[in-house]
């Protein structure tokens, strides 16, 4: 048995690697896998979001009427900083786990065969790999910490005084509090956004190479996916990685409908679309099988169609057109058996050509649709709030 147990590769992690991980695990903010993302979690808030307020406070800009915006009551800070940070650091457990099941089932069932096995493992060897790089972080926070110094020097911030520029379009009037976050805030949580898109990125290819090995996929599968059905509902954990992307997206509409040019139109149009991108991102690498899959139903199409057409004719010879063989017609089996072998052909018949199923999308639809309420309840009443999400569920 312990042979054995050395034979078994080691447990798939999509986080545990790359530049950041490297530097917490040197900081031992990261002591078990996989990782425990409390502490990390909370410290990101202090590191991001306290010294926002501190800073606010000693300019007079944290509530008081020195400005049109103050601090405290800017949605997106709230959004990103308190909310989304914590969630983004949470969610690596949670996907993370289910990501491991997925790799399980490949690495374990029959689905992968023999023959391919090989090919599955050079594919998750060159994920790892990947995923160890420090290049690919190192140019996310390269280009994180730029987003924040063209932040600085961008003309497209609200047209109002607030926390950040007493003096709004003016560089000059930009306040401590502002310097902070768009050289320390905004650039972390631009990271942390990044990693999860380049973790996305790194699970697509893995997907994409698994598509290309000769799968045994089965047409009259009960899931509905020749075997891959799977997949669907391992997807929907993508939703950990939605909340706080739809919690910042709704803070920031909401905040320029309130205070810049937006309007109610345009924030209803902006969910939609981030919703129909938020859904490419995560349900769109499955649509790589969809090859395989079409390719698959197809010849079970074919196959139970050959199949069904000699068992169909031979039943009727025997019990329309011919002597039934001395045979009675009750308890024989040879109904039940045609009944099966309609059941089946219709499974074929009604086979999905993607893995996922439109109830898997529903936790995702409901991931991006519920963070936004609170947020548009401060400028929408709760009957255009429904009907807005119900838009947004039926698109």
């Amino acid at each position: 048995m312990a042979e054995q147990s050395k034979e078994e590769p080691r447990p798939f992690s999509l986080v545990q690697g790359g530049l950041f991980y490297h530097f917490e695990r040197f900081f031992r903010l990261v002591r078990e896998a996989p990782p425990d993302p409390a502490f990390r979690m909370w410290g990101g808030v202090v590191f991001t979001f306290l010294p926002l307020v501190v800073l606010a406070a000693i300019q007079n800009v944290l509530i008081g009427p020195r400005v049109t915006l103050p601090l405290l009551l800017d949605f997106t800070i709230w959004a990103r900083f308190v909310i989304a940070i914590p969630l983004l650091v949470g969610a690596e457990r949670n996907i993370d786990g289910r990501l491991a099941v997925a790799v399980r089932h490949f690495r374990t069932s029959e689905l992968v065969g023999e023959e391919a096995r090989g090919g599955l493992e050079a594919a998750i060897a060159k994920v790892e790999r990947a995923r160890d790089s420090l290049i690919p972080e190192s140019i996310l926070l390269v280009g994180a910490v730029t987003l924040g110094w063209l932040n600085t020097h961008s003309v497209l911030g609200l047209p109002v005084s607030s926390w950040r520029a007493i003096t709004p379009g003016l560089e000059s009037s930009t306040t401590l509090a502002g310097r902070w976050l768009d050289f320390v805030s905004l650039p972390l949580f631009n990271f942390l956004v990044f990693r999860w898109l380049w973790r996305i990125a790194l699970w697509s290819f893995f997907l994409g190479r698994v598509s290309r090995l000769p799968l045994n996929l089965v047409p009259t599968h009960p899931d509905g996916a020749a075997g891959l059905g799977f997949l669907g509902g391992i997807h929907a954990v993508f939703g950990a990685f939605l909340v706080p992307l739809s919690a910042t997206v709704a803070a920031r509409g909401v905040q320029w409908v309130q205070y810049g040019e937006g309007t109610i139109e345009s924030l209803r149009n902006g969910g939609i679309a981030f919703a129909v991108i938020a859904l490419a991102i995560t349900m769109g690498p499955l649509f790589l099988f969809m090859p395989k899959l079409l390719a698959t139903k197809r010849r079970g199409l074919l196959e139970y169609s050959g199949f069904a057409l000699e068992y169909t004719r031979r039943f009727d010879q025997k019990w329309l057109r011919g002597g039934r063989g001395g045979e009675t017609l009750l308890g024989t089996g040879d109904i039940q058996s045609l009944a099966d072998l309609a059941n089946s052909y219709n499974v074929v018949r009604t086979m999905r050509v993607v893995p996922p199923s439109t109830r898997n999308a529903m936790p995702l639809i409901f991931s991006i649709a519920l963070p936004m309420v609170p947020f548009l309840a401060a400028i929408i009443p709760l009957k255009e709030i429904l009907k807005l999400l119900l838009q947004l569920a039926t698109r």
